[in-house]
């Protein structure tokens, strides 16, 4: 019978058998309730671990500001990457930017012309094409963020029961020339739930709101609790990922 104790202890394996292979191995963080298990059962292991996170113009406030407040609390060794203008739309003129360089964390900005020839308050990218969008935002950022590590592994929080679309994941997987580890693949998400009340980590505050699944604000929703987790992300949308973790059908 698997308990949480079992999880955890099968998850530090898979870890540190790759971390054997790979010592330049990471964390993609999104700093959602998975992430954030990955991140402390990592640091667990090996403290200074390499944590990168990308960031977007439409991520809700509270996920930036809760990751501000993880970065001076958890002294993460952490890297945000987003795609922005020297000043980030979703800031404005705010300090929350700017915060993030005064708790100590590496800001890299990475231009791109092609996302910002449009109006984004006008013509939002987000409405005409999301998948597009999240390519320009998410998909490209992350694979920069990698190659800037200079990672051979990195590890993700993604799940098989989180929906279709990752039920045929496996703990180890090659993506392109990188490794990816799911070390929490097989968890549930009352596991995950179980993971961060038993090590006293602090959620995301809108999960307290009554989201499942979080993600940029346009593209994410409050849902019930008997549908599936990630019911909420791109409604309306013939989407259910934003390209980060694709997998075929089978």
């Amino acid at each position: 019978m698997s308990t949480i104790k079992t999880k955890i202890e099968h998850s530090q394996k898979i870890i540190r058998k790759i971390l054997e292979e790979f010592p330049k191995m990471g964390v993609g963080c999104s700093f959602g309730k998975d992430s954030m298990v990955v991140v402390d059962i990592a640091r667990k292991i090996k403290p200074d671990i390499p944590i990168f996170s990308v960031m977007t113009m439409y991520k809700p406030i509270e996920t930036i500001n809760y990751l501000m407040v993880m970065q001076r609390t958890m002294h993460l060794n952490l890297t945000v990457f987003m795609v922005t203008n020297p000043i980030p739309i979703f800031a404005g003129q705010d300090s929350n930017f700017m915060t993030l360089k005064r708790a100590g964390t590496k800001v890299e900005s990475i231009g791109s012309s092609e996302f910002f020839k449009k109006d984004t308050l006008k013509n939002p990218l987000h409405f005409i094409d999301p998948a597009k969008c999240c390519h320009l935002l998410k998909v490209i950022p992350a694979k920069y963020a990698i190659k800037k590590l200079g990672l051979g592994a990195y590890l993700s929080g993604i799940r098989n029961d989180e929906g279709e679309t990752r039920a045929n994941f496996q703990p180890i997987e090659k993506d392109g020339e990188i490794i990816k580890v799911n070390p929490i693949i097989t968890w549930t998400e009352l596991d995950v739930w179980k993971y961060l009340a038993l090590n006293q980590i602090k959620p995301n505050p809108l999960y307290n709101e009554g989201y499942r699944s979080l993600g940029c604000l346009p593209c994410s929703a409050i849902t019930g609790d008997d549908g599936p987790e990630r019911a909420g992300r791109w409604q309306g949308k013939e989407k259910e990922e934003c390209g980060l973790h694709k997998k075929e059908k089978q």
